[in-house]
């Protein structure tokens, strides 16, 4: 088992240096400690790459959100990381998750990406046996909020990893 809340600390503490560059910051909201199977490698690297696309396409200054609660059905963990960039085009979004796909917009921004980081996180998502997508940030200020559906969660239990 994997905690969460646990691998979500760690990226936000690995991440300090790139947010303090940018002025970002990261809020981590964790609603329920659950514990999910998995390869926590696999796990961190899906959260990485969402958090990675938010500092990337993001304003400088901005506050990442990255939420973890259980999920309906009721046995899964649902991680949703939200920015305040100018979120994703409704005619692109199953598009993002292509190999080397970037959205028409950021093909030359300076951000750069070689576009294989959402590709990534689907084919994680479906080797965990869950699944990502993407859609506006609630509450129409702007912004994308990527989530990542995973299965077989559960009360953390204290045990450790």
């Amino acid at each position: 088992p994997v905690a969460l809340a646990e691998v979500a600390h760690e990226l936000a503490d690995s991440f300090a240096p790139l947010l303090d560059a940018q002025e970002n910051r990261v809020d981590l909201v964790i609603t329920d400690d659950l514990e999910i199977p998995g390869d926590r490698d696999a796990i961190s690297r899906v959260l990485r790459n969402l958090v990675e696309n938010a500092v990337k396409y993001g304003p400088r200054g901005q506050t990442i959100r990255m939420m973890i609660a259980r999920s309906d059905p009721p046995d899964a963990a649902r991680v949703t990381v939200d920015d305040t960039g100018p979120g994703i085009p409704r005619e692109e979004r199953t598009r993002i998750w292509q190999p080397y796909y970037r959205l028409d917009r950021d093909r030359n921004a300076p951000a750069g990406g070689s576009g294989l980081g959402l590709s990534v996180v689907a084919d994680l998502m479906r080797l965990l046996g869950g699944r990502a997508w993407v859609e506006d940030v609630p509450g129409g200020g702007g912004g994308a909020r990527f989530t990542a559906e995973f299965p077989g969660a559960q009360p953390r239990s204290g045990q450790g990893q």
